[in-house]
């Protein structure tokens, strides 16, 4: 299965989102899931839906069944 991998990170609080890539990798090789793409925002307020417009993610999923997180 491919699927895509989404990492944010919050503004000021000093995280990196490779930590996130990383353990998100993990997660899908020991599930034998090829992650096709990865989309990161660094430093993007979660709130609002522009973070999910800015990834250019979902326009991709399509009528795709998301798992929730």
């Amino acid at each position: 299965m491919k699927v895509a991998i989404y990492a944010r990170v919050s503004r000021g609080q000093g995280q990196d989102p490779e930590m996130q890539l990383r353990e998100l990798r993990e997660f899908c090789q020991r599930r034998g899931w090829a992650a096709a793409k990865e989309y990161v925002n660094a430093g993007v307020c979660g709130a609002g839906s522009i973070v999910r417009n800015s990834t250019g993610l979902w326009p991709i999923a399509g009528g795709v069944k998301l798992m929730p997180s």
